[in-house]
């Protein structure tokens, strides 16, 4: 059971004067397209992070979370790492606003930190929402995600927005599409029938720490992609290049992308190389060609879902999980895992949360639920469960 104000209360001696759930997410559809500008549409989920938080009389932040029972100052902090990098990040964040002020906060949840869940995310937006709300910062819903956002990627890799618009704006029984260039989102309803289940691989995901590399590979080839898709077509593709600017380039233009160097990609989108190894090779076309069409994907599972239509919505999955595999994210677990779904009557699976290892969720019939859940069960040991649509962290905390 979660219980972070009862943690506070043993730790700090009082009880805490906020108290903030932050959920975790699953995405339907849409991978790798948030950092190209280009729509998603998760759902958050009922499984989170939650944050009691109190003020302190000494400035900085002192926090304690149940993931390893230890006790992290701001004050004291000299190297960074786990859940607590993603805590001091967002004090570097919104700590200047609040100059002199302090606060303790307990952490706990029920959501599994094994990469694809978004459980930093959720740990960040969380965070953020507890200061602003703790020492009257007055941010807004955008002022919370944008500073959740910066926090995370300096703690760990060069995302995109998605998971942190989610966990703050979601509404229970809807995902949320979102779009990013201009900024925009619609909640759409999901159909009672539609059963999503959630299983792990067996296979840590860990896109904050020994997969960054891996994932900003992936950043960085899609932003050299869309500049020279940019460059053909005469536009600006902003800063940094978005293929979102160049939706419209030819199955021709696209198919002729070259490969090039991390460094010659970094010299043609801003010089930024994202601590990649200079010489490691990038495929500019695989980029484009899976982040283009999931991002059609998107739009035609919208449609799925208004019309309640498991069938459709289940061959998008799997037409994006093996969009997925060519691009490069997936891997041999999540592969058993999609596999061990559809066999045992998933009507689509696919990865969720970037891949590398982590989560793949499975749509499915509610009479189907228990054999599909129990399949993926089997891949990752224990930890597959059935994924409901719940509110967001704005949400959560005005519902207390």
């Amino acid at each position: 059971m979660i219980d972070a104000p009862a943690i506070h209360e043993q730790r700090f001696g009082l009880a805490p004067s906020v108290v903030v759930h932050s959920p975790g997410r699953i995405n339907l559809i849409g991978e790798h397209t948030d950092y190209c500008g280009l729509p998603v549409l998760p759902m958050a989920i009922r499984e989170g992070i939650q944050i009691a938080a109190s003020e302190s009389e000494e400035p900085g932040l002192v926090a304690v979370s149940t993931m390893d029972h230890s006790l992290v100052s701001s004050v004291a902090a000299t190297r960074r790492r786990g859940w607590a990098k993603y805590v001091l990040a967002v004090l570097d964040q919104i700590g200047p606003s609040a100059a002199g002020r302090g606060a303790r906060l307990a952490i706990d949840g029920d959501l599994p930190a094994t990469g694809g869940l978004s459980s930093s995310s959720a740990l960040s937006v969380g965070c953020v929402i507890a200061l602003n709300e703790l020492w009257g910062l007055a941010l807004t819903p955008d002022g919370i995600i944008g500073a959740a956002v910066a926090a995370e990627r300096a703690a760990a890799i060069a995302g995109g927005a998605m998971d942190q618009t989610v966990i703050t704006l979601a509404r229970p029984g809807h995902a949320l599409r979102i779009e990013f260039d201009p900024a925009s989102h619609r909640h759409i309803a999901v159909p009672d029938d539609f059963v999503w289940v959630a299983g792990y691989s067996g296979t840590r995901a860990a896109k904050g720490e020994s997969a960054a590399a891996a994932y900003n590979s992936l950043v960085l080839t899609s932003r050299a992609a869309a500049a020279v898709l940019a460059e053909q077509l005469g536009r600006d593709a902003g800063t940094p290049p978005q293929l979102s600017r160049v939706g419209d380039a030819s199955p021709d233009q696209i198919a002729a992308l070259p490969a090039m160097s991390a460094q010659q990609a970094a010299a043609m989108t801003g010089g930024d190389r994202l601590e990649l190894d200079a010489r490691g090779i990038l495929n500019l076309r695989t980029s484009a060609e899976h982040v283009l069409s999931e991002a059609a994907r998107v739009s035609a599972a919208e449609r799925a879902l208004g019309a309640g239509d498991r069938a459709a919505m289940g061959r998008l999955m799997n037409a994006s999980h093996a969009s997925l595999q060519i691009y490069g994210a997936s891997t041999e677990s999540l592969d058993a895992l999609v596999i061990a779904a559809r066999e045992a009557g998933a009507i689509g699976a696919r990865l969720t949360g970037a891949g590398f290892g982590g989560w793949a969720i499975a749509l499915t019939s509610p009479e189907k639920a228990d054999v599909v859940r129990a399949a993926m069960d089997a891949i990752g040991g224990g930890l597959a469960f059935v994924a409901r649509a719940g509110g967001g962290a704005l949400w959560s905390l005005n519902a207390e």
